[in-house]
């Protein structure tokens, strides 16, 4: 049980295992607000160890790591092959030996108006498609993306500037800055929302209840299969590492 009722203390205790596999322990006065701050641990937990190493590797050491994980994200295999042509054929090259660290706007921006001009391998005489450009960027940005989330880049040089209300922006936001945009829910809130859902939305009940109960982000729940549950040992298995639901 990874939540229950202490009764020499008066309070609700939890229990949560850091990046290093230690297990520690937190009190709470009540149940939602202990299940709030064990969800809150365990998602600082998981984002520690899914770094896949310092800034000093180079964007192909990071791309190569990652195509690995989508073999295992759920996504279609038409998807991820089409990410892995895309950086293999277009973007490694170029891009692969810079290190994460050293990438700047400017050389995605000289990257690009190369691809523009590049003669289409299978034609001959054709430069790339502007839909073959966007998908290279959008590729790139995919990758950079995740090296956002795992904080190993400030911001990610391939995204699109936002020009919204003739402002121009970096159309990023510093994982500090986005921490800080969090506003969790209530215990309150976050009652109301799983009784709502119990009520009105009884199919998506299990789903909302797993988010709040172990910290695991939309895109991973998404993902998972009837073989990643161990309903014996109360255990979820994601992304090759076990979580405990409460």
């Amino acid at each position: 049980m990874a939540i229950w009722w202490n009764e020499a203390r008066g309070k609700y205790e939890y229990d949560w295992e850091d990046a290093a596999k230690v297990r520690h322990r937190g009190y709470a006065r009540t149940k939602g607000e202990a299940e709030r701050l064990r969800a809150e641990k365990m998602v600082e937990a998981s984002n520690a160890t899914e770094l896949f190493g310092d800034p000093d590797q180079t964007v192909a050491d990071f791309a190569n790591q990652w195509l690995k994980r989508l073999r295992n994200s759920g996504l279609k295999p038409s998807t991820i092959d089409s990410y892995s042509r895309l950086y293999n054929g277009h973007i490694a090259a170029a891009i692969g030996p810079i290190r994460l660290h050293d990438l700047r706007r400017i050389h995605i921006k000289e990257f690009l108006n190369a691809k523009r001009e590049q003669i289409s391998a299978t034609d001959g005489t054709k430069k790339l498609s502007k839909n073959t450009v966007r998908l290279i960027r959008a590729t790139l940005s995919v990758i950079l993306g995740e090296a956002l989330d795992d904080e190993l880049i400030k911001i990610n040089p391939a995204a699109i500037p936002s020009r919204r209300r003739g402002r121009k922006g970096d159309g990023t936001m510093s994982a500090a800055d986005r921490q800080k945009a969090i506003r969790p829910f209530s215990d309150r809130e976050l009652a109301q929302l799983l009784e709502a859902a119990s009520k009105h939305d009884p199919e998506y009940h299990p789903l909302f209840l797993l988010l709040a109960r172990t910290g695991m982000r939309p895109g991973e729940a998404f993902a998972l299969q009837w073989t990643d549950l161990n309903f014996t040992k109360r255990k979820i298995l994601v992304g090759g590492r076990f979580r405990t639901e409460s």
